[in-house]
């Protein structure tokens, strides 16, 4: 997996501990692809604000998961329901498919 793709699941998953001004530096860089001084143009800072702002949040990110693994946990019950799928358990799959949301 990506580096980027895996930032963005990350931040999926955790923007709701980043501060309001980190999710959309983080949204514009990694979701909607914009360059850094398109950023620090659209927020009147410098890119290397920007660049220092987007690294502190990916590092939170990384950290928030290293301690509360909540993807990784969510990656292997989407596994469990893909399997119980495969073997016919549909009623069992859409049971734990409801756990996951």
């Amino acid at each position: 997996m990506s580096k980027e793709l895996e930032v963005v699941e990350l931040f999926l998953q955790y923007k709701d501990l980043l501060t309001e001004h980190q999710q959309k530096l983080v949204e514009d860089y990694y979701v909607f692809d914009l360059s850094l001084g398109e950023i620090s143009e659209n927020f009147s800072i410098s890119r290397q604000g920007v660049y220092d702002a987007l690294k502190k949040a990916k590092n939170q990110l990384f950290e928030y998961e290293k301690k509360l693994k909540l993807k990784e946990k969510n990656d292997l019950l989407k596994q469990v329901h893909q399997n119980l799928v495969k073997k016919g358990l549909e009623k069992e799959a859409e049971s734990l498919l409801k756990v996951i949301k």
